[in-house]
């Protein structure tokens, strides 16, 4: 199973993978925990422009992202072939709702991810921007209220274009994990109805 974690920042993503990756080998499951950016070649200039606020043209930062992604799609279908659970905190999504906040054609950007593996499950963790930033320790480029609150709307509105689940991540870790775990569970048991 293929499952992407994302949202805004100080939603609780990062956390809540390793929760969840921690629940699947609890269950005695092989699972592949990653993250985008990568900490690959292109990744690497992704975060740096990032942590150091560097001022770069919205579409050509889109394309960075998705360069990272599609380096990122073998080791994610290998791992996919080879029956593990793949758990990714940030995906396509992020792309489209950051860079879409910044100005960047939303179309164009879902043409070029349409050869990209598409997760089984996609969890939006949805919080008030206000209280996502006063959970971050540092601040990177995006983080800004302003800004989060347009990339929150461009989320909520994927969510219901593309059927995604939304979960309110403004409670405990633990409150958000259950309710991640009951919308696997219900995942599971639908993709296990299809299968028959």
């Amino acid at each position: 199973m293929f499952i992407a974690i994302c949202g805004i920042d100080g939603s609780g993503k990062s956390t809540q993978v390793k929760m969840l990756a921690n629940w699947f080998r609890k269950r005695g499951e092989e699972v592949m925990e990653t993250s985008e950016p990568t900490h690959a070649l292109i990744g690497r200039i992704v975060w740096h422009i990032l942590r150091e606020h560097t001022d770069i043209e919205p579409k050509s930062f889109a394309l960075l992202f998705m360069a990272d992604r599609i380096e990122h799609q073998k080791p994610i279908g290998s791992a996919l072939k080879g029956g593990l659970h793949v758990v990714t905190d940030r995906y396509f999504w992020e792309t489209y709702a950051y860079q879409g906040a910044e100005g960047v054609d939303m179309g164009w950007m879902k043409d070029i991810h349409k050869d990209m593996i598409v997760p089984d499950l996609t969890i939006i963790l949805d919080i008030d921007p206000r209280s996502g930033m006063k959970r971050l320790k540092t601040r990177e480029k995006f983080e800004k209220v302003e800004f989060l609150t347009k990339v929150r709307r461009n989320f909520l509105k994927l969510a219901r274009e593309e059927k995604l689940k939304v979960i309110k991540a403004n409670g405990t870790k633990l409150q958000t994990h259950k309710k991640i775990i009951s919308a696997i569970e219900a995942a599971i048991k639908k993709k296990s109805r299809k299968k028959r």
